[in-house]
């Protein structure tokens, strides 16, 4: 007798009708698909329409959304790195309108900060480049890098 096979149990097998592998297998079937549709229900995919925008659309959004702002980001980063490496810059006398939470990520992690939104700041990307940091998106900021962790970053 080979080693690990126990032939000891070796009684006839019951009458099969046929339709009992069947009946497991659509049993399984239908256990897998109530899954899979609880797990779309709990992600928020269950109702998820089909995206038929191309890469073109995207891009053509994005730079509609970037376009009006790129006069006043360059000012904010022009005037952020003239008082980050210069130490005998005036500080700037802004009024604080309001704040803004972000996660900031650099090479060692990521924690929360509160942004300061000055007057005369239209655009939230303005904000971010006074602080320091670097817009990823035209719009809506969540999460955004020091600009001084991307000067480590080989292109």
């Amino acid at each position: 007798m080979p080693m690990g096979c126990d032939y000891a149990d070796l009684r006839p097998l019951a009458e099969d009708n046929g339709n009992s592998d069947w009946e497991e297998e659509n049993e399984i079937e239908n256990e897998a698909e109530m899954l899979i549709s609880q797990m779309k229900r709990v992600a928020g995919h269950e109702n998820c329409c089909k995206d038929y925008w191309t890469r073109r659309d995207q891009t053509e959004w994005q730079w509609k959304h970037w376009e009006p702002q790129q006069n006043a980001m360059v000012d904010s980063y022009m005037a952020w790195s003239y008082r980050n490496n210069n130490s005998s810059a005036p500080a700037e006398d802004r009024t604080l309108q309001d704040e803004m939470g972000i996660t900031v990520i650099n090479l060692f992690g990521s924690e929360y900060k509160c942004i300061p939104c000055y007057e005369g700041d239209v655009w939230q990307s303005q904000s971010l480049l006074h602080a320091g940091l670097l817009p990823t998106a035209p719009l809506a900021h969540t999460v955004v890098p020091e600009i001084n962790q991307t000067a480590c970053i080989p292109i």
